[in-house]
This record gives structure tokens, sequence and C-alpha cells, in this order.
């Protein structure tokens, strides 16, 4: 399995981060399936790598209490990890069907269950060289995200104007 599939599974797994210290020996020990071919101490030394990320320059992803201050009024905060979806959408005048899988989706809700408001989070193992190529990158995936978001508007009911993309650089913060 390669090195990105690898780390969108073991992030996959996290529904919120409490902080409470490194997932990287669970990653490995739990899912051996997910490091076949390669040698234990380079899958050990990448999960550890990715539990740091996950508790500094990500935490802003897997972190309740941030989302909840971000979304005060909101009484439900739901989590989608990994979830494949397909919806028609138009594009440039056809009906086409859209496929594919949210690496992660926060949506909020109110008291009656509706949602409110989403975020796409999309997880990008990109190894970038400052912040010029980070932006060249974000734009690169920007028609990804776009139709992320229009997927995640169709699913809940939501307008667009009401869902939000972003990446989470993994080697390098948000």
């Amino acid at each position: 399995m390669d090195r990105g599939t690898r780390i969108h599974a073991w992030l996959s797994r996290i529904e919120w981060h409490e902080g409470k210290g490194s997932e990287a020996k669970r990653w490995v020990e739990e899912a051996p399936e997910l490091w076949w071919g390669v040698e234990e101490a380079e899958v050990k030394r990448e999960a550890l790598e990715v539990a740091q990320q996950v508790e500094k320059g990500m935490k802003w992803v897997f972190d309740k209490k941030d989302w909840k201050k971000r979304w005060a009024d909101v009484a439900k905060l739901e989590v989608w990890r990994e979830k494949s979806f397909a919806v028609v959408w138009e594009r440039e005048g056809k009906r086409e069907v859209l496929n594919g899988t949210f690496d992660r989706v926060v949506v909020a809700r109110d008291g009656k269950g509706k949602a409110v408001v989403a975020e796409v989070v999309d997880f990008k193992t990109d190894q970038l060289k400052g912040e010029k190529e980070r932006r060249e990158r974000a734009e690169y995936y920007r028609p990804q995200l776009e139709a992320y978001a229009e997927a995640v508007s169709k699913l809940t009911g939501l307008g667009k104007e009401k869902v939000t993309t972003r990446i989470a650089w993994v080697w390098g913060g948000s």
C-alpha cells in the first residue's frame, strides 16, 4: 500500500482527538495490512510523524472544542470519515454523476437535526517546498474541492454558501 493511502487510513480512524497521547503505536499494531511490504521501522517512524502533525499542525482538524467555538450556536457536530458518495450534478449544461470519497466532512446540525453549515477537509500528503508551491498546489486541487462542496451541498440540502472547503496539509500544518 502506498504512503498516501496509508496516511489517509490512519487519519480516518480519528473522529476527534482529545490530546490523550500518540495514536501512532495503535495505528501500527491494529492495521498491519496497511504497511505490508514496507519495513516496520519505517512505518513506525511515519506513524509517529503523522501523529505529531495531528497534535500540532493539523490540530484544527481534530479538535472538537475548536469546532464548537467556531460554530457555537449548533447542537451537534457530525463527522464523515472516508465517506463515499455519488450525486447527480450539472456541469457545462450536462447532467453527470459525480462520485468520490470525502476524506473528512464536519456537518453542524441544529437542535432539530437539520444541517446548518458544513466544511470539507481534504488531506494532502504532498511534500511542499515553501509557500509558493503550497499556493500552486492548492490552486491545482481547487476543482476537486469545489466538486466536493457541491456534493456535500446536495447530500445535506445546504446552500453552496454554507459549505466551505479546506486542505489539511499533512506535512505542513494548516
